[in-house]
């Protein structure tokens, strides 16, 4: 599918975004945070942006209410802005510094006890923490790891996030490729991993599960990739400590049945790693990214008929 011809619109995005790029890069990153944290709390508390939503989110989620739930959205809002800032720096963000800035605990060992004698692993990671540096941080660590990418409306900042992309060396396959199955299960075995975030809501009819206490129809990729490639699902975590520091955090892998009925089999995969992910959110609610437009709980528009 081509990209629709740039309007005055997306060349005023495209100029944002290159200003913003420049001056997070150019600024010391605790600087950059402070500006971060002043646009957050101009954003939750004078523009109140998207901020009814995401306390009847976590409402209904988690369960908080009042002082809890808008605590809870302050810091789900102002982390996403520091992720913003820390994502236009991800091409300086070196191993060196992922040492230095990351907690792992036991993420190297088990990443290689977990993928001993496995052909390649899907990666799945909830809208916790910083994602994205968590990816790239994997592959700073050594771990070949590979994403799948959809086009932003606007093809000026979808070229200009992807070069962002490209700078970390973590190599990405565009969705909608007539080619990105082989793509994806070649890579696979290969001995790479495969870096998806599950708890997104499909628009078509996907994989019926139960997550945060309700009914969520999601995308089918990550279980049909595992177990087509016979490969295992590594659940993951990503929380921010502070400002700057952060935790990764593995889960118990998900290994799939070959001999089980294909239906069945992707829906216990994407229940199960759903489930520790539900459980570490409620843990950590403050770090689950209220805000998506595309709210995993939303209903699909054609109810429960496929």
């Amino acid at each position: 599918m081509s990209h629709k011809k740039p309007t005055p619109k997306y060349y005023l995005e495209y100029a944002l975004l290159r200003a913003f790029t420049a001056i997070f890069t150019l600024l010391p990153l605790g600087a950059g945070l402070v500006l971060a944290w002043l646009a957050a709390r101009f954003a939750f508390h004078v523009l109140r942006f998207r901020r009814a939503a995401a306390e009847r989110r976590i409402v209904q989620a988690v369960g908080a209410s009042g002082r809890a739930a808008r605590r809870i959205a302050w810091i789900s809002l102002r982390n996403f802005l520091f992720n913003t800032v820390e994502l236009v720096r991800l091409g300086r963000m070196n191993r060196a510094w992922i040492e230095r800035q990351v907690e792992k605990g036991d993420v190297v060992d088990r990443l290689r006890r977990d993928l001993e004698g496995q052909p390649g692993a899907v990666l799945a990671i909830p809208h916790m923490g910083n994602w994205d540096l968590a990816g790239v941080g994997i592959a700073s660590l050594g771990f070949p790891i590979f994403f799948l990418t959809g086009r932003q409306h606007n093809p000026l900042t979808d070229g200009h996030v992807n070069r962002i992309r490209r700078a970390t060396g973590v190599e990405a396959l565009a969705r909608g490729d007539p080619h990105l199955l082989r793509q994806v299960l070649r890579n696979l075995k290969q001995r790479k991993i495969l870096g998806m975030m599950p708890d997104l809501r499909s628009k078509r009819r996907g994989i019926v599960v139960r997550f945060l206490g309700s009914e969520a129809n999601v995308f089918g990729g990550m279980a049909a990739f595992a177990f087509q490639a016979r490969v295992p699902v590594l659940p993951a975590v990503a929380t921010r400590i502070g400002w700057a520091r952060h935790r990764w955090r593995l889960l118990e892998p998900v290994v799939p049945d070959p001999t089980a009925p294909r239906g069945a089999e992707l829906q216990r995969l994407t229940q199960r790693v759903l489930e520790q992910h539900e459980q570490a959110i409620r843990q950590q609610p403050e770090q689950y990214f209220w805000y998506n437009t595309r709210w995993v709980l939303d209903p699909f528009p054609g109810g429960g008929k496929k």
